[in-house]
This record gives C-alpha cells, structure tokens and sequence, in this order.
C-alpha cells in the first residue's frame, strides 16, 4: 500500500501492517479451509470410484472414471 499524504507516517504504517495481517488471516483461513475439505473430497472420490469399478464389472469395456482422459490434457 502506497503512503496517503494527508495520513501521518504512523498512520500509513498503522494501514499497511493491517492490511498485512488481514492477508495473512485470509491466507491461513483459506489453507486451512482446504486442509479441512480435504478428507471429504477423497472420501467423496473414493466412493466414486468404489461405484465406478462395480459400474464396470456391470459393463465391462466402459470407463466410468474418466482417470485417463484427466491425465492426457
């Protein structure tokens, strides 16, 4: 954050370490938002992917999860 002349030097320091810490906030917030969804995701894939193996026992020769075609862009 660039200085406000009409502010004090102390006052810009003041806003500019705000502004720090709310970064830094949002930052650990968001990391550990990811961290806690994390688990719910691989839970989520994993059961996709329980029910496509069976899906493909069913109909063998179809790709119910679509791994290679991910990984080939």
């Amino acid at each position: 954050m660039r200085n406000n002349p009409k502010y004090s030097d102390s006052v810009n320091a003041m806003n500019g370490c705000l502004l720090f810490f709310l970064k830094l906030l949002g930052l650990t917030m968001g990391t550990l938002l990811l961290i806690a969804i994390a688990p719910y995701v691989g839970i989520l894939l994993l059961g996709w992917w329980i029910i496509a193996w069976i899906l493909g026992l069913i109909f063998p020769g179809k790709e119910f999860f679509p791994i290679k075609k991910l990984f080939s862009k």
